[in-house]
């Protein structure tokens, strides 16, 4: 997977709360620094059949009630 180009990565670093996946990159969105927030529970999500479960209306109901469960008892 391509990582998207270095100009676009530096307004994403420095201009949104997004995260910037390169690492020559900097700004106060990047990778380092969030992984210096979260430390090891930041990894990346494997790209396979399991995100596939979410096209199931079903499945993507129950997922974001759950989600939504998890924020009200915060």
């Amino acid at each position: 997977m391509a990582i998207p180009g270095t100009s676009i990565q530096r307004v994403i670093a420095g201009e949104t709360p997004l995260f910037s996946v390169r690492p020559d990159v900097v700004g106060p969105y990047t990778a380092q620094r969030l992984r210096d927030q979260v430390g090891d529970r930041l990894y990346p999500i494997p790209i396979d059949a399991s995100l596939l479960a979410f096209v199931d209306p079903l499945r993507r109901n129950a997922f974001m009630e759950r989600w939504q469960r998890e924020f009200e008892r915060r």
